[in-house]
């Protein structure tokens, strides 16, 4: 699987309002998915204050980037797991999520309508592909590379999520986007390789 920074260490806050305002990740931070089938995401809150009322983190994929299209994979509404001090992980897998991964990811927090609130947290998502190798794996071999049983061609490289802006919030918010450490692994047995170089130095 590749790890993602979904998002570093935030802290949010928002007055009390009627109907409650989501925020929502900016577009320069929206995680490039369309290659990934899987997502498991990890919610760290280090702090939380919304008395007794709940806030929801949504985990929203789209097609595109239109702000209408975005759906929730997992369930924000009173039934769902609201935020907590603590690591909460969240496993939303094609075949048992609300919506299956799509081609972009973002979180939208959703807060309570008749309380101030602020929270801390950041966010990390591990994505599964079929035919993932190591970088250095891959070979400039036209016959080598085709991805591994059908999967996506093995010198294409993943998405990187570079330094992004912020969400477009308040002064109140802050936000720092790092690179994200990808782990690859390769699955493609060697021999399989030597016999297409070899048939390729006889012909």
């Amino acid at each position: 699987m590749f790890a993602f920074e979904l998002q570093p260490w935030t802290t949010l806050q928002g007055a009390s309002t009627t109907p409650a305002s989501p925020i929502t990740q900016s577009e320069p931070a929206y995680l490039d998915t369309s290659r990934f089938l899987d997502a498991v995401i990890w919610l760290e809150t280090k702090s939380i204050s919304v008395g007794a009322s709940s806030l929801y983190c949504a985990f929203q994929t789209s097609a595109s980037k239109d702000e209408a299209l975005f759906v929730s994979m997992n369930d924000t509404s009173a039934a769902g797991v609201a935020m907590s001090v603590g690591v909460q992980v969240f496993i939303l897998l094609r075949d048992t999520a609300q919506y299956p991964l799509m081609h972009w990811l973002r979180w939208q927090i959703i807060p309570p309508a008749t309380i101030a609130w602020s929270v801390t947290f950041r966010l990390w998502a591990s994505l599964s592909r079929p035919g993932a190798i190591v970088d250095g794996e891959a070979t400039d071999e036209s016959s080598f590379n085709n991805g591994f049983e059908g999967g996506p061609n093995w010198t294409d490289a993943p998405p990187l999520m570079g330094t992004a802006p912020g969400p477009s919030m308040p002064d109140n918010i802050t936000h720092k986007q790092s690179n994200p450490k990808i782990g690859m692994r390769c699955t493609r047995p060697r021999p399989c390789r030597e016999r297409r170089l070899g048939a390729r130095s006889r012909a």
